[in-house]
C-alpha cells in the first residue's frame, strides 16, 4: 500500500495513457490526494455521488479527470467529431470559480479535440448563443443564471442539453441555497433524467435532502471531512479581540509584519474594500482589490495577477471566498464576525490548501 500510494496516477489503471501523460505534462511531479484517490477508485462512475471534502484537496480534477475518460469512452467517432453535444455540465456559484475550472478542464483536454464552453453573467446572450451554434460544446461551465438564461432564449442548447452525461454541481452547498436555489432546481429540470449528478462541496447542505431528496440509496455517499490532507492541523486559527477604534492599527500592524507573505484581507463590504485599498495602498503596501462592483475583465485581471503573485495584499469581500485557488497564501485576515460558520470555513480555507500550511487571524470587537 505504502508503494501505491508513493506513485503518481499511473496508480489507476482505468485511465489511458494519454490522459495520465498530459496531467503528469501538466501537473508534473503531483500526486493524488484522498478525494482524487476515492473517486478514481470508482471509476467508471455510474451512480450518483456526493462528496465532501475540504476547501484546497483537489475537488477539481477529482471531478474533471473521470468525466473526460466518460466522454472517451461513451462518445461515438461521429459524436467526438462533430463536438455539438453538451456532455458535461459543470455549475458553480461565481464567474472567477467557472473561468478557473475551465482554465484546468483547457489543460487536461489539450491533445483531444473536446472543447470547454465558459457561460457566466457578464457576457451577452447574442454572443453565448452564437457561441452554442458555431462551437464545439462538449464540456460547459457555467454559472446558474447564464445558463438557465441561454436554455430558456434557446431551442438549439435546450436540445443540446439533452446529450448530457454528467451534471456536476460544485459548491453544491451555495448552489442549494438561496438566490442560485430556483435556477439551479430550473437547471436540473431541464436536464435528461439518465444524467449522473455529481455534487461537491466543503460542507454539508441540510438543503440537498430537502431540496433535491438526496437518500443513500440514491447516491454514493463519500465524506471525508475527518480524513483530509488539507485540515486544521495545516491552519493555525488566531483571533484578536480589540475596541474597533483600533482594528485599523492591528491590521497596518499584521500586515506590515509579513510584507513579504501573499495575504487574503476578507472584508465586510465594498465600500469597506475601496477604503482600505486607498489606506494601504497610500502605505506602499502592494495591494490588489476584488469586489462585486468590478467589471468582469478587471475581476479576472486581478484574480489572475495575485494568484501569480508570490506577495502582497488581496482585498476583498466574500467573492474570494469560495472555490478559487490562489496558491501559496500564507494568511488569512478576516476583519469582523463571519455571517456564519460555513463562511468562515470557505475564507479560512484559501491557505493551508495542498498540504501546505497558513494562518487564519480573525480580528473581533468586544460586542463580537
Amino acid at each position: 500500500d505504502k508503494a501505491k500510494n508513493s506513485r503518481g496516477f499511473e496508480q489507476f489503471k482505468q485511465l489511458p495513457p494519454k490522459l495520465i501523460s498530459t496531467i503528469n505534462e501538466v501537473y508534473p511531479n503531483s500526486k493524488p490526494t484522498k478525494i482524487q484517490k476515492t473517486i478514481f477508485e470508482e471509476i467508471p462512475i455510474r451512480e450518483n455521488l456526493y462528496a465532501l471534502s475540504s476547501t484546497g484537496s483537489g475537488k477539481t480534477l477529482a471531478y474533471l479527470i473521470p468525466n473526460i475518460l466518460t466522454m472517451l469512452q461513451n462518445l461515438s467517432p461521429n459524436q467526438i467529431l462533430k463536438g455539438k453535444q453538451v456532455s458535461i455540465l459543470i455549475l458553480v456559484p461565481t464567474r472567477e470559480l467557472a473561468f478557473q475550472v475551465s482554465k484546468e478542464a483547457n489543460k487536461l483536454l489539450r491533445y483531444y479535440p473536446f472543447q470547454v464552453l465558459s457561460l457566466v453573467g457578464g457576457s451577452g446572450r447574442l454572443d453565448d448563443t452564437k457561441k452554442v451554434v458555431e462551437r464545439r460544446v462538449d464540456l460547459v461551465v457555467g454559472t446558474p443564471g447564464r445558463v438557465l438564461d441561454l436554455i430558456t432564449s434557446s431551442q438549439i442548447f435546450r436540445h443540446q442539453l439533452q446529450s448530457c452525461k454528467t451534471l456536476i454541481l460544485d459548491e453544491c452547498d451555495q448552489l442549494l441555497t438561496d438566490p442560485f436555489l430556483p435556477t439551479t432546481k430550473s437547471i436540473i429540470k431541464n436536464i435528461n433524467n439518465k444524467t449522473k449528478l455529481m455534487l461537491f462541496s466543503a460542507t454539508e447542505s441540510k438543503k440537498l435532502k430537502t431540496e433535491l431528496g438526496i437518500k443513500e440509496e440514491n447516491f454514493k455517499i463519500i465524506n471525508l471531512k475527518d480524513s483530509e490532507e488539507v485540515d486544521k492541523s495545516r491552519i493555525i486559527f488566531e483571533y484578536l479581540v480589540a475596541p474597533h477604534n483600533l482594528h485599523h492599527h492591528l491590521i497596518y500592524s499584521i500586515l506590515n509584519s509579513h510584507r513579504n507573505d501573499k495575504i487574503i484581507l476578507f472584508l465586510p463590504t465594498v465600500i469597506s474594500c475601496k477604503l482600505f485599498s486607498e489606506w494601504l495602498t497610500s502605505l506602499k503596501f502592494n495591494t490588489l482589490s476584488l469586489h462585486g462592483q468590478m467589471g468582469q475583465i478587471e475581476r479576472a485581471k486581478v484574480s489572475t495577477k495575485f494568484r501569480k503573485a508570490s506577495s502582497g495584499v488581496l482585498i476583498t469581500t466574500d467573492l474570494s471566498s469560495r472555490g478559487i485557488d490562489y496558491p501559496e497564501v500564507d494568511i488569512v485576515l478576516q476583519w469582523a464576525i463571519p455571517t456564519s460558520v460555513n463562511q468562515f470555513i470557505h475564507r479560512s480555507g484559501r491557505t493551508g490548501r495542498m498540504g501546505k500550511t497558513g494562518s487564519s487571524i480573525l480580528l473581533l470587537s468586544p460586542y463580537e
